[in-house]
């Protein structure tokens, strides 16, 4: 089951993006009606949610350990300005009038990072829209955040 998210991984995210998770430590939760994996989780806890379309759902823990890949980072990470980062931190969308960098490869219903100016991360999502909707765009949601740092299992 490793091998298959690693494969799942490198497939959604880049080659190599896998090497970053702790692949030999990891532990699966299994549908009981289908039988596939439905939750990856670590020693420390919750990496992410298969749905049921096979997509990613990032926890703020599974970012974390991504994050410190450069190619994930320039290409799946959102930066937003210091005005934004606290409600985006609190779990509020991200408005595209409020990003100062955003990944090239960010495509819609793709799961991102949110960062903040310091390359903090604050929050993970769900993008809206592509990285060239991104920049022409003055108006909207950029990223429906799922979990915000501040409303993270993680640190309440």
């Amino acid at each position: 089951m490793q091998r298959k998210i690693a494969l799942h991984l490198d497939y959604i995210y880049g080659s190599r993006t896998s090497h970053f998770w702790p692949l030999e430590e990891l532990t699966f939760n299994l549908s009981k009606r289908t039988g596939r994996i439905k939750y990856v989780y670590s020693k420390e806890g919750l990496l992410a949610t298969i749905r049921e379309n096979g997509s990613l759902a990032l926890t703020i823990l599974g970012a974390m350990l991504l994050v410190k890949s450069e190619e994930f980072k320039r290409g799946y990470c959102v930066t937003v300005s210091d005005e934004a980062a606290g409600p985006v931190s609190e779990g509020r969308n991200v408005f595209v009038k409020h990003i100062i960098k955003y990944g090239e490869l960010i495509k819609p219903k793709l799961d991102v990072v949110v960062l903040d100016r310091k390359e903090r991360i604050i929050a993970v999502g769900q993008s809206v829209v592509s990285s060239r909707m991104m920049a022409e765009l003055k108006k909207g949601v950029a990223v429906k955040v799922r979990e915000g740092l501040k409303t993270s299992k993680m640190y309440n």
